[in-house]
């Protein structure tokens, strides 16, 4: 773990192709966009790098998060720029699963996931308030070929019932755009999109195929999606720029990028002391190749075994601004 100067910043943007950001906490907090994210992104733009932002959040649309981004000050971002776990969730099951255009999938979730699924040819719904009655019959539909779970701030329980009951159909997929336990609010913690896929999960005794950040699932499909050649030296050539040491650092630790560690959002500087000597303990190893259209992937890359969630950066920088303190 080295702390990044602006000096080794020069040297790295010779061995850097490719940048992906995390949005809340590295781009944005508050809804203010934090010091030297413009002054960067701009200089990444000049020098002809491909920029990527990528967000976890699945309530928003693809084009709704690329209208924030240039809403909060980045001009030189365009639509191809921007991705989200509601966009890599539509694809993967387009591209990977291949589940037929036309399909009903069942979202328990936001607007974001109903959009990017619609937009692309499949019949999204959210599931309809039924009497607990009329639940305790319900048989799950056969046309239901995958149910999706994000985010989703109209859940209730006879909602969550539906679901459950069409992911127990083992012939549907069930997909969880990420797993985020909580997510911040002015001051409390809410319950985020992890924390209803759990419940979906232990409701229908049946892991999830997980896209977000930290599982490496949403990478090859933006690579894909931008024609560029997903191998060992383009991943090599690609920053992950995040501010969680539970959620992007590992990401780009099993993506096998490099990665940099902002303390502008969950991850403090206070945090970070504290966890210093548990990362000299969690140096970089080797990890495996995985295969997406692994049914099974969970059980390969579990959270709890082989995904540790704590991974040591590559780099660490209190603030993006202090990479211009000497330029």
């Amino acid at each position: 773990m080295e702390f990044l100067s602006s000096g080794r910043f020069r040297e790295l943007m010779s061995e850097i192709d490719t940048f992906v950001f995390d949005c809340d906490g590295v781009i944005w907090r508050g809804g203010q966009i934090l010091p030297g994210v413009r002054h960067l992104t701009d200089m990444l733009y000049r020098a002809g790098k491909k920029v990527i932002f990528l967000s976890n959040n699945s309530t928003r649309s693809r084009a709704q998060l690329h209208q924030t981004l240039v809403d909060i000050g980045i001009p030189s971002c365009k639509y191809e720029d921007a991705y989200n776990t509601a966009w890599g969730t539509a694809m993967y099951i387009r591209d990977v699963l291949r589940i037929p255009m036309g399909s009903s999938i069942l979202v328990f979730g936001e607007e974001g996931l109903n959009h990017e699924l619609q937009s692309i040819g499949y019949k999204p719904f959210n599931p309809p308030t039924l009497p607990l009655s009329e639940l305790s019959v319900l048989s799950a539909s056969p046309e239901v070929q995958a149910v999706v779970v994000g985010l989703y701030r109209g859940a209730t329980f006879n909602k969550l019932a539906y679901t459950c009951i069409h992911a127990q159909n083992p012939r549907a997929a069930f997909i969880a755009a990420n797993t985020d336990p909580v997510f911040p609010t002015q001051k409390a913690l809410f319950p985020g999109s992890g924390s209803l896929v759990a419940a979906v999960a232990t409701g229908s005794k049946r892991q999830p195929i997980i896209i977000g950040k930290p599982l490496p699932t949403i990478l090859p499909l933006i690579y894909s999606q931008l024609g560029i050649p997903d191998n060992a030296t383009t991943r090599s050539r690609t920053l992950v720029i995040g501010d969680s040491v539970h959620t992007d650092i590992p990401f780009a630790r099993v993506c096998k990028t490099r990665s940099l560690l902002v303390l502008t959002g969950v991850t403090s500087t206070r945090e970070l002391d504290v966890l210093r000597e548990k990362f000299e303990q969690h140096r970089p190893a080797p990890t495996d190749s995985y295969d997406l259209n692994d049914q099974n992937l969970i059980s390969k890359l579990s959270l709890v075994g082989g995904l540790p969630q704590l991974q040591c950066p590559d780099f660490v920088i209190p603030s993006l601004d202090l990479l211009f303190a000497k330029l």
